[in-house]
């Protein structure tokens, strides 16, 4: 059995889902990348920097 790329099977029920916050089967919770979730963040900060920095030049 092929399992699609860019998943991870859930920890509770063990089926394969996408790497989302929820299991969408059993409603587990699942863990999530920290440093996914921060670079995530540090992107939003820098795309809001460089659009404040282009409004006051």
């Amino acid at each position: 059995m092929s399992q699609p790329s860019g998943g991870f099977p859930c920890p509770a029920c063990s089926r394969f889902i996408d790497p989302v916050p929820d299991c969408p089967y059993c409603g587990a919770g699942t863990p999530r990348r920290r440093f996914q979730v921060t670079l995530r963040w540090v992107a939003l900060l820098f795309t809001l920097a460089g659009f404040l920095g282009l409004l006051l030049s």
